[in-house]
């Protein structure tokens, strides 16, 4: 049996200059990790805060990395009665961002010793 390939949403973003990561970090909790969670299309939700880069960041705070079934139905979601107001709440904190959608190439590593088809 063959493993479905994982797809993530990655979106790196900025505050808005009134708000701070750490008040970010209660909303995220309160608001944006319960709320997220409810979508069909999200199998997982993490947000990071941006301690350091190798080269330059272009100032970015913040990452969410969310595991999705599809982008398309992530879409779907973001922009209907479970997302939307999620969506709507996070850009009042939100002053620039990007999102990326990623698919796994099928030879991810879990670690050192062992990659996703077992080998």
């Amino acid at each position: 049996m063959t493993a479905l390939p994982q797809n993530f949403a990655i979106t790196l973003f900025t505050l808005d200059p009134d708000r701070s990561v750490a008040d970010y970090r209660a909303f995220s909790r309160d608001v944006i990790r319960p709320g997220m969670v409810t979508m069909p299309s999200v199998r997982g939700f993490l947000d990071y805060e941006v301690t350091d880069s190798l080269e330059s960041d272009g100032g970015i705070q913040l990452v969410e990395l969310i595991e999705i079934t599809s982008p398309e139905e992530f879409n779907r979601d973001n922009e209907g009665v479970l997302g939307a107001p999620i969506a709507a709440a996070w850009s009042e904190w939100v002053s620039t961002f990007r999102v990326l959608f990623v698919r796994d190439l099928g030879i991810s590593v879990l670690s050192r010793d062992r990659s996703i088809d077992g080998s």
